[in-house]
């Protein structure tokens, strides 16, 4: 099985307000809206 990801994917986050006129800030934007569950896959051989 391939899995194929952009280069550009977890890099950085991008506020609403970066596409939408009425959108918030990145700094508007409480921690706890961007923590969440989270799993570690090793597809290592």
């Amino acid at each position: 099985q391939l899995i194929t990801t952009s280069n550009h994917v977890g890099t950085h986050l991008d506020g609403s307000l970066h596409f939408c006129t009425h959108g918030r800030d990145i700094a508007s934007i409480p921690l706890n809206e961007l923590i969440g569950p989270a799993a570690v896959v090793d597809l290592s051989d």
